[in-house]
């Protein structure tokens, strides 16, 4: 994935992201005064201002790209912005979040467990992110040039529910049909947004690619593109060891 080569330009473009934060930040404490907050794959800070909103003074907003962390010190320069990388977090909290980052880890057990490592007993984590089915449309047709590797709402529920002294609070998913103007835009948002391999699809594969999309997905409007949505809240007990 090339996040960082697109972090002056993701806010803009990122607005699946959006809706995915506009729904799961309804989970969000009315509250996070005084409370050690921790944001994950923060990028430019989507949804660094909805914690912000909710009285995060002690939030530590965080990604891998150096780029991105100097968009999101930029737009919210009342958080403390750091590098780290999500898979190995750093220090203790209160308060654990992120937003389209877990969709991303090559093992959900082991990212789980990472989690709670760093979260205090008795605290909280809300992460926002993509579940199968989503992009149902690419494997159909194009398997081959598909980067993503979806798993179920069982299998991340599996992933939280099996590290001892974790407590899944709720989860919930939902299903949802976005359109583009048309495939080209299609791939442009994934562009725009970094979450693009470096491997480039041969001419005439995409530009057939781009015509069976066209001819097979087409609706009033654009293109459809499925995307499930997935949010979970999970809490540690108050007297917790993780098991590594």
């Amino acid at each position: 994935m090339r996040f960082g080569e697109r972090a002056l330009e993701y806010a803009e473009h990122a607005f699946v992201q959006r809706d995915l934060i506009g729904w799961g930040s309804r989970w969000l404490p009315e509250s996070l005064d005084g409370l050690d907050v921790l944001e994950l794959g923060a990028g430019p800070g989507l949804l660094t201002g909805e914690l912000l909103s909710r009285g995060a003074d002690r939030l530590l907003a965080t990604d891998l790209a150096p780029g991105m962390v100097e968009a999101g010190r930029a737009n919210y320069p009342q958080a403390r912005w750091e590098v780290m990388n999500a898979w190995k977090p750093q220090g203790e909290y209160d308060y654990i979040c992120s937003s389209a980052l877990l969709q991303w880890a090559a093992d959900p057990a082991a990212a789980a467990i990472r989690l709670a490592e760093v979260l205090r007993p008795g605290g909280r984590m809300l992460h926002l992110f993509f579940i199968d089915p989503t992009l149902t449309e690419f494997r159909r047709l194009a398997p081959e040039w598909n980067p993503f590797h979806w798993r179920t709402e069982a299998a991340w529920a599996g992933a939280f529910a099996g590290v001892p002294g974790l407590e899944i609070l709720r989860r919930e998913a939902v299903t949802r049909e976005i359109i583009f103007p048309n495939t080209r835009e299609l791939l442009r948002f994934f562009q725009r947004t970094g979450a693009v391999s470096r491997k480039r699809a041969e001419p005439g594969k995409l530009r057939h690619f781009l015509r069976e999309y066209d001819r097979h997905f087409a609706v009033n409007g654009g293109v459809v593109s499925t995307w499930t949505f997935f949010r979970i809240e999970v809490q540690k007990s108050a007297s917790s060891i993780v098991a590594v």
